[in-house]
């Protein structure tokens, strides 16, 4: 939820030049690095209670491919260099982290990288990433970012791609 807030806010900000949209924006990537973060292990927290304390400790795809959006266009929009390295950590980290033999990333992950998801591949966290590694390619031709998305676009060929009917599932 927090990376998309930081796509809106940071798009708002860059928009309207309302500099409540964009202290918004810079609020929302604090709060973001300083409680959604796992120091400890690496990698950000698909939820948290009020105080901040983890609601649940997994990490998930889902929420890692919408940070990666959300810091693209912080850095994008409001020029906001600092989310340079929150990206390029989060890119290192889903490939070392969330990678599977079968070029699947695993979908929900204990706090300690332990898939929770073996068996599961679903389209909806796989076409979320590919939409940030698309992103990522056209703000910054770095060959990670067209790695990704290859590599994604292969995954949606093989796996998701319901070649009769031409549709994903």
């Amino acid at each position: 939820l927090h990376g998309r807030q930081l796509f809106v806010f940071s798009k708002w900000g860059e928009e309207t030049g309302d500099p409540n949209f964009i202290k918004m924006a810079d609020n929302i990537f604090r709060y973001m690095k300083d409680v959604f973060w796992d120091d400890k292990y690496g990698g950000w927290r698909s939820s948290v209670y009020l105080d901040g304390t983890p609601k649940d400790a997994s990490k998930g795809l889902y929420a890692h491919a919408f940070v990666l959006f959300g810091l693209l266009n912080y850095l994008k929009c409001l020029k906001r260099t600092v989310a340079e390295d929150w990206i390029n950590e989060t890119l290192l980290l889903v490939e070392r982290e969330f990678s599977r033999p079968d070029n699947s990333y695993c979908e929900i992950m204990t706090r300690e990288f332990q898939d929770q998801s073996s068996d599961l591949r679903n389209q909806n966290a796989h076409m979320h990433l590919l939409e940030a590694a698309l992103a990522l390619g056209e703000y910054s031709v770095n060959e990670k970012h067209i790695k990704m998305a290859s590599r994604l676009v292969v995954l949606f060929q093989s796996r998701f791609l319901d070649q009769q009917e031409l549709v994903v599932r």
